[in-house]
């Protein structure tokens, strides 16, 4: 096994140890980035699961690997609220958000008011759902079919998070009665 892929397995395990699931690693020059998750119907990551699965990873690689403890920091976060998408699973608990990624090649799209066809590589919109490894992603004007062997990079944007928790189309809701004076 190569040493990403133990690291990966070994980054796994301490997350499930500690009630926590391995949402993704990055390997730097001289540092392990390990982003830690917990699933949608839970209360998140707090600070104290970010301890508890590094002080079990760290434990588990000097018993498993210690050379590369010595030759790498760790750290442990949470993915955060504009969490990259990499894995179908991202994806797949994402439906419902606002996105914006890159893609390798351009995709045809429609225009949604002229029926028209368009093309681009690198659009936002909302995640609609997914299907096999197809995304349906519908903009203000576009609505895209992406396979996920085209995304180069894709993230959530964060006023996608607003549309979820509140269930609107734009964003945060905001009081617009008139105040008296």
């Amino acid at each position: 096994m190569d040493q990403f892929r133990q690291i990966k397995e070994i980054a796994r395990q301490a997350g499930e140890q500690n009630h926590c699931r391995l949402y993704d690693i990055y390997r730097h020059r001289d540092r392990f980035q390990v982003f830690i998750d917990k699933p949608p119907d839970s209360s998140g990551v707090t600070v104290e699961d970010c301890e508890n699965v590094f002080h079990s990873l760290s434990f588990l690689m000097r018993a498993e690997c210690p050379e590369l403890l010595k030759s790498h920091r760790l750290e442990v976060s949470s993915p955060g609220l504009e969490r990259k998408l990499r894995e179908k699973w991202h994806f797949v608990e994402s439906v419902g958000l606002q996105i914006k990624m890159s893609l390798f090649h351009p995709v045809k799209g429609v225009h949604l008011k002229t029926g028209k066809e368009c093309q681009s590589s690198s659009f936002s919109g909302t995640l609609e759902s997914l299907h096999g490894e197809v995304l349906k992603v519908k903009g203000d004007l576009q609505e895209w079919q992406v396979p996920l062997s085209e995304i180069k990079t894709a993230q959530v944007v964060l006023s996608g998070l607003f549309n979820k928790i509140d269930g609107s189309k734009g964003g945060a809701k905001r009081n617009t009665k008139k105040r008296k004076k």
